[in-house]
């Protein structure tokens, strides 16, 4: 009599291979994630990034294969590798948080966009920039900006030139000063400050300063007293 244990075995084989290729198909059959949703995620985070950092949202998302794999997503977010900008050719890494684990990295092409602030009109040594002054523009094709230009209008207006400068011209931070509000040999208002007072005479300014800037004032008693200004006619002694 022939034992019934290899029937069994087969028997048992074949329900095991037949579970293996469930799950193998139930695999391959799973829900795909939208590559869509992979370029909305990209595209949003570009987008708020350069608006925080206040340049024009100009870029270009480069396309996945489309016969890549990836698990269906219910929570994703976009993240900027370690090592990457956000100019020129860069990547962007997307990240599945739930109910599946994967990243994946998409090509991604930042347009620079470079705001110029330029003269409408020749500025002479110590004229104030007005709003009528200038414009700003976005620099075409070829053209550079030199180092340390303006690229808002509230960088130059108020501001005071330095030196001459002609119409037509990149502003740059280095042609222009903020305001003097103490001027040499003007009486000022020294300001003495302490725990729980505060006491004021009057000085003589022996330079020019702008808010922020120190500046020394002689006393009525011939002190020479070093200090802040702090606004018009008035410094505060340093402590």
């Amino acid at each position: 009599m022939r034992s019934p244990f290899p029937t069994a075995i087969r028997y048992l084989c074949c329900l095991w291979l037949a579970f293996a290729c469930l799950i193998a198909s139930s695999q391959v059959f799973a829900a795909r994630q939208d590559l869509n949703k992979v370029y909305a995620s990209v595209r949003l985070f570009v987008q708020q990034q350069l608006q925080a950092a206040g340049s024009d949202p100009q870029f270009e998302i480069g396309k996945l294969d489309p016969r890549l794999y990836l698990p269906d997503c219910k929570q994703q977010e976009a993240f900027l590798p370690g090592d990457a900008r956000l100019e020129g050719k860069t990547r962007i890494g997307v990240r599945c948080l739930q109910p599946v684990e994967w990243s994946i990295i998409v090509p991604v092409t930042v347009k620079q966009t470079t705001r110029v602030v330029i003269l409408n009109r020749l500025v002479n040594t110590g004229q104030t920039i007005e709003p009528a002054d200038i414009n700003v523009r976005n620099l075409a094709e070829g053209e550079s900006a030199p180092p340390a230009a303006l690229n808002t209008a509230d960088q130059a207006i108020g501001k005071v030139a330095i030196v001459t400068l002609g119409k037509g011209l990149m502003l740059r931070a280095d042609m222009l000063r903020q305001p003097y509000v103490i001027l040499q040999n003007q009486t000022v208002t020294l300001m003495v400050q302490g725990e729980g007072f505060q006491v004021g005479n009057d000085a003589k300014a022996l330079g020019n300063a702008s808010v922020g800037q120190p500046v020394s004032v002689k006393t009525q008693s011939g002190q020479i007293v070093r200090g802040i200004a702090r606004g018009p006619g008035v410094v505060v002694a340093a402590p």
